[in-house]
């Protein structure tokens, strides 16, 4: 008797093609959400990288930080995120590149601190008014003409 000849695919070479065939689906819904939801997980992303940023602020605890100022800073900016539809994906990545700049050595030091905060501001300048305030006038006491 001679042996027939298999006809079609081995059943190793179809359980294959129905493993494959369903990773495909399952990236393709998953990449269909990922757009959808764009705009909400551009928005945790921010807020997960500012709240990190106040964490990182609150355990270093530098002397010549105002942390409450810089908190309530990074709350509004946050607020007003989160209430913004739809997303200027533009701006968004220039701030995002700018704190992903700053946390690059993985430690937020006191001199990047008003790096954020200007980056707050430009993103939002209306928060420009909770910017801690620096007074430009010479100290009472301290003349420099007498100083000679």
């Amino acid at each position: 008797m001679e042996n027939a000849q298999g006809k079609g695919m081995s059943k190793g070479c179809l359980v294959a093609l129905i493993i494959a065939g369903s990773l495909l689906v399952v990236v393709i819904i998953l990449m269909v959400t990922c757009y959808i939801y764009k705009d909400d997980l551009a928005k945790m992303a921010a807020n997960t990288l500012v709240n990190g940023l106040k964490v990182e602020l609150a355990k270093y605890e530098y002397p010549d930080v105002d942390t409450v100022q810089f908190n309530s800073l990074a709350d509004a900016f946050v607020d007003r995120l989160e209430e913004e539809k739809p997303l200027n994906f533009q701006t968004y990545s220039e701030f995002m590149g700018t704190l992903q700049t700053v946390m690059g050595d993985k430690k937020f030091a006191a001199d990047e601190v008003e790096v954020v905060q200007d980056a707050f501001v430009q993103y939002y300048p209306e928060l420009k008014e909770l910017l801690p305030k620096v007074d430009q006038e010479p100290k009472a006491g301290i003349d420099s003409a007498s100083a000679e």
